[in-house]
């Protein structure tokens, strides 16, 4: 399991150009694909909504969205 934070300027994960440049590009590249499962604080900057079924297809692992005081109690 990772957690992940992805830093974002502006927009949202959940909207499609977002998501694939900056959520699954820099996941890629820095290996994340190599967890089965990733976990993520949900909240606007960070949840990427309907693209959850995309991304456990191509990242080929499950995408867990957790409020933040649970996020921030997540031991990896």
């Amino acid at each position: 399991m990772i957690r992940v934070k992805n830093n974002i300027r502006e927009g949202s994960l959940f909207h499609y150009a977002h998501f694939i440049c900056d959520c699954l590009f820099p996941e890629i590249i820095n290996g994340v694909y190599k967890y089965d499962e990733v976990v993520r604080m949900k909240n606007l900057n960070q949840t990427i909504g309907n693209f959850s079924g995309m991304y456990g297809d191509v990242m080929e692992s499950v995408n867990k969205e957790l409020p933040k005081d649970e996020f921030n109690s997540v031991m990896v």
